[in-house]
């Protein structure tokens, strides 16, 4: 499992010029199978700062935590069930399980690559990235889990 972000540059500081929150592609990608879908638009580092928080939850013990797009009704459900978990949407087309260190593996891969391109184009941090990232790391080195791997499929399920 695989977490896109890819960057337009023009669009990115058009929005944060703007005051807005910059605008990038961010998106989920299993094999051939996309979600929300390929090259979805969102206000990427709002979105990521909720997922950095609920994926610190679920290393801290939840069950389950919501990772919701802003755009749109999307959607994923993640069940930590062990040193694994469970990805489900709503309408059950999503439905594929991962280990837990990939995942978080993932999060901050992308969250890394974001932040690298806002200093590249002078963009502030303002929905506080750098600092999510720092208390995922910290709740990660609490664990015996090791967040260095790359995510491994453990199996993937689609409708």
């Amino acid at each position: 499992m695989k977490l896109i972000v890819d960057f337009d540059d023009a669009l990115m500081k058009q929005s944060a010029e703007r005051g807005r929150n910059p605008l990038f592609m961010l998106y989920w990608m299993q094999g051939q199978q996309v979600y929300p879908e390929q090259k979805w638009v969102d206000s990427g580092s709002v979105v990521l700062s909720w997922w950095l928080f609920s994926a610190r939850a679920l290393l801290e013990g939840a069950a389950e935590a919501d990772f919701s797009f802003m755009e749109g009704p999307f959607s994923l459900t993640v069940r930590r069930l062990g040193n694994q978990v469970t990805i489900t949407d709503a309408e059950q087309t999503w439905n594929t399980k991962v280990v837990l260190q990939g995942f978080i593996a993932e999060l901050l891969t992308a969250t890394n690559q974001v932040l690298r391109k806002f200093a590249e184009l002078g963009i502030d941090d303002r929905n506080g990235l750098q600092a999510g990232m720092r208390q995922l790391q910290t709740a990660l080195s609490k664990t015996n889990i090791d967040s260095s791997s790359r995510p491994l499929v453990v199996a993937s399920v689609s409708h």
